[in-house]
């Protein structure tokens, strides 16, 4: 970027702004880089490494203390004793057609609504151990 020159008037704020950034990025009089020596940007980083360091530690403590609560084989609570108790949520049984999420049925017509009764039992049967429904 050229001087601004008006009337044989060099205007001396453009020079000393370019110069004045070029200081920022780099001082050699000063010895600093972006405002900072290099014992400040040691003391900076070796305070960021520890805290982060700390932050990873305290987050790998809660999810070990997490994860120790959790059963492998089965759920702590459920059914009656869970917090949902009898409502399953959010959760679909039974399984709806893949392209669909609706549950059709004909009252009166068994065959229409069999393949469901077939799956209810049959997840019953192998997360519950419960007897057949009636």
């Amino acid at each position: 970027m050229a001087n601004k020159e008006v009337d044989g008037y060099v205007d001396e704020d453009v020079v000393e702004r370019k110069e004045t950034w070029k200081d920022f990025i780099f001082n050699s009089d000063k010895g600093t880089f972006l405002g900072r020596t290099g014992m400040s940007w040691l003391k900076i980083g070796v305070f960021y490494l520890i805290f982060y360091a700390c932050l990873v530690g305290w987050f790998a403590g809660l999810l070990h203390a997490f994860y120790s609560t959790l059963d492998d084989v089965a759920p702590k609570y459920y059914g009656v004793n869970s917090l949902l108790q009898d409502n399953p949520a959010i959760g679909v049984r039974p399984m709806p057609l893949f392209d669909s999420t609706l549950i059709r049925y004909t009252s009166g017509r068994r065959s229409s609504y069999q393949p469901y009764i077939d799956h209810l039992e049959a997840f019953f049967k192998s997360k519950f151990l419960f007897s057949k429904l009636s």
